[in-house]
């Protein structure tokens, strides 16, 4: 999976990856190719979606957090002081 540096991109990846005209494949174990699972699709999604998170300061989503909208500097400044 590709890391993306900025957030355009990934939002660029994510429509592409779920437009109801695109085909998505994946390889197996043995290098074939077969057509991708729900299972897969949400993979792609999850991974892309964790990378956004991070580009934005926003980890906090993904780890259970509840201080939205704050950067991580700040979060790691609110958390030193408790």
């Amino acid at each position: 999976m590709a890391e993306f540096t900025d957030a355009h991109s990934a939002l660029e990846f994510l429509e592409t990856l779920n437009n109801k005209n695109c085909t998505i494949v994946s390889a197996t174990e043995n290098g074939k190719k077969r057509p991708a699972t729900i299972k897969d699709l949400q993979e792609m999604n999850y991974e892309t979606i964790i990378n956004l998170c991070d580009l934005l300061g926003m980890s906090d989503i993904y780890m259970g957090g509840t201080n939205y909208g704050a950067t991580d500097k700040q979060r790691n400044d609110d958390q030193a002081e408790n």
